[in-house]
């Protein structure tokens, strides 16, 4: 799928090694995406990443991981800074959404976004809250052990997601 729009845009799928450069800018705004995050996203739909590029450089990026016939997820809605403005995060984003189909789409947004999101038909559901830290080191209690049953994780997501994730692990 690719997508042409103002300005040189050219939108595409993106690859685990673009992300990489998402991630960096995900950093830079002080977002703090899990250090694995990226391929178990990918393991779960690696065709719901797309990247915005003008002249072969990448400006925009919108994931939407389609995790059943259902639901899926959006997250990374990012336009560098020196290139906002300019209608490459719409376009990106607009691309990337038609990927959900018609699954119920959820995503946890950054508040300045909001009336962006509800142009999109989206509905505010509820605050998340992050927390960051480091975690000091202790001694591991002799009675933890590793999960042995990748079943008994997957099970537990089940009952905490909208929508089964067994590819995650």
């Amino acid at each position: 799928m690719t997508t042409s729009g103002a300005q040189g845009l050219v939108v595409s799928r993106a690859t685990l090694d673009d992300w990489a450069v998402v991630a960096a800018w995900a950093g830079e705004e002080g977002w703090n995406p899990g250090l694995s995050d990226a391929p178990c996203f990918f393991a779960q739909d690696p065709d719901g990443f797309f990247i915005g590029r003008v002249d072969g450089e990448p400006v925009s990026s919108v994931s939407v991981v389609n995790y059943d016939a259902d639901y899926a997820f959006l997250g990374f809605y990012l336009v560098r800074p020196d290139q906002r403005g300019r209608g490459h995060g719409l376009t990106t984003w607009k691309t990337a959404l038609a990927h959900a189909g018609g699954r119920t789409v959820g995503l946890d947004g950054v508040v300045a976004q909001q009336h962006n999101y509800r142009q999109s038909g989206f509905e505010f559901a509820y605050r998340t809250f992050r927390y960051t830290g480091t975690a000091p080191r202790v001694e591991v209690p002799a009675d933890v052990r590793p999960v042995e049953d990748p079943q008994t994780v997957a099970a537990y997501d089940s009952a905490c997601c909208a929508a089964d994730r067994p590819r995650f692990l």
